[in-house]
């Protein structure tokens, strides 16, 4: 996206996958790009840090998938500051969550992955769910089931800034067929705020 201010949201209990730095000669390179006609400045409360606390394995329910609005975790706020070049035809406002590098976990693409996953003190087969909860609206994954976002709100212009975006962040089990396993999770993710 050009010109695409952004906030990093370290969400204690969500995960990336890391990239490696190796290269082949001669690979070819697909490189895609969305240029919208506005993006927003944000900023995070709690700077940015969802504590997600200490559950025990009970937690992770055999029933419980991605779009399940199930409890045990915390809300958090996306607060517009600004938008540059907000025109009066643009309506609607789109939250994009991200991993900060990598991807979404490879079993279901509405789970952010567990950083610590591949080291000895990491949680196994736990991943992080975000979801938008606006007031008088249904609760959503922020993640579509093919990846993309689906955090797509509806706004006048007049009504963007400032503007508060709630959301609520808990831990998911990857994979259901499989036990998790206890220790540290963590991912970092983040939020593209564009007005179109």
């Amino acid at each position: 996206m050009l010109c695409r201010h952004h906030k990093f949201i370290r969400l204690l209990g969500l995960a990336t996958v890391f990239i490696t730095p190796f290269s082949n000669a001669g690979q070819d390179i697909d490189l895609t790009a969305q240029i919208v006609a506005s993006t927003c400045q944000v900023e995070i409360s709690n700077n940015g840090v969802v504590d997600l606390g200490t559950v025990t394995l009970d937690y992770f329910a055999d029933n419980v998938t991605p779009t399940t609005d199930y409890s045990g975790g915390k809300t958090f706020n996306v607060n517009i500051v600004s938008c540059d070049n907000i025109q009066t035809t643009q309506s609607q406002i789109k939250l994009d969550f991200q991993p900060q590098s990598g991807s979404l976990a490879q079993v279901n693409n509405q789970i952010f992955s567990n950083e610590y996953e591949q080291q000895s003190t990491g949680a196994k087969n736990v991943g992080i769910v975000i979801f938008s909860t606006q007031s008088n609206e249904q609760t959503f994954n922020v993640r579509k089931t093919d990846g993309s976002s689906q955090a797509i709100y509806s706004v006048a212009s007049g009504n963007l800034i400032p503007s508060i975006w709630t959301f609520y962040s808990r831990m998911q089990r990857v994979n259901n067929a499989l036990p998790p396993e206890s220790g540290m999770v963590r991912s970092q993710v983040i939020v593209n705020v564009s007005y179109e």
